[in-house]
C-alpha cells in the first residue's frame, strides 16, 4: 500500500499527469491481482492446481520455441550485432514474439517444474515434471537471451541453497558443513565447462564483456545515460509511472538514433518513475518479501521433520508445498537479475507472474494462533 501510494503521489506530481495516470492504473490492477491470489492461494489444492495449469502451458510454449529452433526460423527483428559471428543465429521466441521476453517468462516455469520433482507423487508425474524442466531449459538455452541466461544462474543458486537449507536437518555432519560449497562449486564447473566447450554459448556470453563493442550493449548504455540524466532532473517522486509517461519524456534526453520504450533496467525504471523514494520503499518491499518467505520455509521445514512426524513416519502433506515457497523465491531472484538489464519485467506476459510469485509468498503468511481463553468456574 506504501507503494501504491507513492505511485499515486508522483502520478499527482508528474509532468506528463494524463501519460502517468495510464500507468498508475496498470500499475493498480496488478497490485489487486496480487491481492486477490495471495487469499485465493492459501488453499493448498488451488496452489497446487494453478502452478500445474501454468507448468502445462509453459510445456506448449516451451516445445514450441524448440521446434523453432529446429525449423530455423526467421527473426521478427534484428535481435543480434550484425557485425558479429551471431548476427544469423537462430532466436526462438515462440507465442510471445521476442526471445528476451520469452526468456523471462520460462524463469518460472523453471523453477516450478524443478520444484514439482520434490512435490508430485509417482513415478508418471515426476517424469512429466522431468521433461518440462529439460524442454523449458532447452528452450531458454535457445532464446540466446543473455539476461535471461543471468537470471537462470542466479535462480539456480538461490534453488540449490534454499533446497540445502530445506534437507540439512536430515543430513550428516559432514553434508551438512561441505554439501553447499560442494554443490555450488560443481555449478560453476558446469557452467564453465559448458561456456568453454559450446562455441555459441561461448560467444554469446563473451559479447557481454566487451562493453560497446557489441551493438546491444552499446544501445543500452546510451539509453541508460539518458534515464540517468532523467532521474537527476527529478530524483524525489520522478516522472510518474509507466512506459507510457516515459515515452513522452524521454525524447527529451535521448541521444540521437537511440529511441527506448523503457529504462532497460528494472531498478532506473522505478527510480525514473516514483524518484528515490519509491526505488528505496520497492527494495523495501523486496526485503519483506524474501524475509516472509525464508521465515515460512523454516516454518514448513520445521513441521515436515519435526520429532513426531520422523518418529511416526508419516509426512506432512502441508511441508511439501515448501517446494512451490522455494521455486517462487527463486524465480523472484531470476526475474530481477535479469531485470538489472532488461525492463521485460514490465510486459504483463511477466509482471502478472512476477506479481503471482509474490501472491504465492504471501499466501504462506500465517499469524501465531492465539491460545483460547480459559474460562473459569465463576464464568
Amino acid at each position: 500500500m506504501l507503494y501504491w501510494g507513492i505511485a499515486t503521489v508522483a502520478t499527482a506530481m508528474s509532468p506528463v499527469k494524463a501519460a502517468a495516470f495510464t500507468g498508475w492504473t496498470k500499475l493498480t490492477l496488478y497490485l489487486l491481482f496480487f491481492g486477490l491470489m495471495a487469499r485465493i492461494l492459501r488453499s493448498p489444492r488451488l496452489r497446487s492446481w494453478l502452478i500445474a495449469v501454468f507448468l502445462n502451458v509453459a510445456l506448449i510454449v516451451s516445445f514450441y520455441g524448440v521446434r523453432q529452433w529446429i525449423d530455423k526460423v526467421p527473426p521478427l527483428a534484428t535481435w543480434n550485432d550484425p557485425t558479429s559471428t551471431q548476427a544469423n543465429v537462430t532466436r526462438v521466441y515462440s507465442f510471445l514474439g521476442n526471445p528476451n521476453l520469452l526468456g523471462s517468462y520460462l524463469l518460472p516455469a523453471i523453477a516450478f517444474s524443478a520444484a514439482a520433482l520434490f512435490v508430485w507423487k509417482g513415478w508418471g508425474t515426476r517424469a512429466l515434471a522431468l521433461t518440462m524442466l529439460v524442454v523449458n531449459c532447452a528452450c531458454l538455452r535457445y532464446t540466446d537471451s543473455r539476461g535471461a541466461w543471468i537470471g537462470f544462474v542466479a535462480l539456480l543458486v538461490v534453488f540449490l541453497v534454499l533446497l540445502w537449507y530445506w534437507y540439512n536437518p536430515l543430513m550428516p555432519k559432514f553434508w551438512r558443513q561441505w554439501a553447499l560449497p560442494l554443490g555450488l562449486g560443481g555449478l560453476a564447473g558446469a557452467l564453465i565447462l559448458g561456456v568453454a566447450l559450446v562455441e555459441p554459448v561461448r560467444d554469446r556470453v563473451s559479447s557481454m564483456f566487451i562493453g560497446r563493442g557489441d551493438s546491444s550493449n552499446n544501445f543500452r548504455i546510451n539509453v541508460w545515460t539518458a534515464v540517468i540524466d532523467m532521474i537527476r532532473d527529478r530524483p524525489i517522486l520522478g516522472i510518474g509511472p509507466g512506459n507510457t509517461a516515459f515515452n513522452k519524456v524521454y525524447p527529451l534526453y535521448m541521444k540521437p538514433n537511440f529511441t527506448a520504450l523503457s529504462a532497460y533496467s528494472v531498478l532506473l525504471e522505478i527510480a525514473v518513475e516514483t524518484g528515490f523514494i519509491g526505488l528505496t520503499c520497492f527494495l523495501w518491499l523486496l526485503t519483506v518479501i524474501v524475509n516472509q518467505g525464508l521465515l515460512q520455509i523454516k516454518r514448513l521445514r520445521d513441521a515436515q521433520f519435526s520429532s513426531s512426524n520422523l518418529t511416526e513416519n508419516s509426512p506432512n502433506l502441508q511441508g511439501n508445498q515448501g517446494f512451490w515457497l522455494i521455486g517462487a523465491i527463486a524465480t523472484l531472484a531470476g526475474m530481477m537479475a535479469h531485470g538489472f538489464v532488461d525492463t521485460v519485467w514490465y510486459r504483463p506476459e511477466v509482471n502478472m507472474l512476477w506479481w503471482l510469485m509474490v501472491a504465492i509468498i504471501a499466501s504462506f503468511y500465517s499469524t501465531p494462533q492465539q491460545p483460547d481463553s480459559v474460562l473459569t468456574a465463576d464464568e
